[in-house]
């Protein structure tokens, strides 16, 4: 008796449960071309691709980032976040790269170092050549601003949060103030749920960021600025 009193009473709830989470669920859309998006674009700029916004513990950046959204010196920071897949890339482009054992798994770390000063102590190379791993990376991903090219040459390295990736610093002394974009290009998987399908090139982010070196005169940034809102406004739909 009991349990078909239990079965009646779920079944009554769940129209229920389903209601509350679709009420949760709405939100009201104020504009018809104006919405909060996830990812950067060349009229979108989401916080989490610019370090100094991503700072709170649960913000994390996505893809890429750079330190923020105005740019005062005459060099861009570009981080780009690591993950499995670009290694799998990599390992792609130079199959000697690839260990014989997969090590991207849950270790020791205690017996990760022991064992990394045990091979250097012999003698012993390491499985993975770090320098031609990074040559790699630098081929496979691309970045420009604007229509300019810029050569990657990253390093490993980590951001504030601890998360491992790779940084790069871009030389733009000679760019125009004004609105820039910063494009990254990289491979991806033509099928996203098959890994044996075709690789291809993609723009993988784009992150709006406004460059005013700090030796700029007030007159010229002034009509750097005008002239900015007035191309945004025409390339507006």
């Amino acid at each position: 008796m009991d349990n078909k009193f239990g079965k009646r009473l779920s079944i009554l709830l769940l129209p229920i449960y389903v209601i509350i989470i679709l009420l949760s669920s709405l939100e009201y859309n104020n504009s018809n071309y104006l919405k909060v998006e996830r990812d950067s674009s060349e009229f979108y700029s989401a916080n989490n691709h610019y370090e100094n916004l991503s700072e709170k513990e649960d913000t994390f950046i996505s893809v890429a980032a750079i330190p923020s959204k105005v740019i005062e010196t005459d060099y861009l920071k570009v981080f780009l976040l690591y993950s499995e897949e670009m290694e799998d890339f990599i390992f792609e482009m130079d199959e000697k790269l690839k260990p014989k054992e997969d090590k991207r798994t849950f270790y020791s770390k205690f017996f990760s170092e022991f064992k990394r000063g045990m091979d250097i102590a012999s003698g012993k190379k390491e499985a993975n050549d770090i320098a031609n791993y990074l040559k790699i990376t630098n081929q496979l991903y691309h970045l420009k601003i604007d229509s300019t090219d810029f050569e990657s040459n990253f390093v490993v390295a980590t951001n504030s949060k601890e998360r491992i990736g790779f940084e790069t610093y871009l030389n733009i002394k000679d760019l125009e103030a004004g609105k820039k974009v910063l494009i990254i290009e990289g491979p991806v998987k033509s099928d996203s749920f098959e890994p044996e399908s075709e690789t291809t090139t993609k723009i993988l982010v784009t992150i709006p960021f406004w460059y005013f070196p700090q030796n700029i005169s007030p007159i010229l940034l002034s009509k750097k600025i005008e002239m900015d809102t007035a191309v945004n406004k025409q390339a507006l739909p």
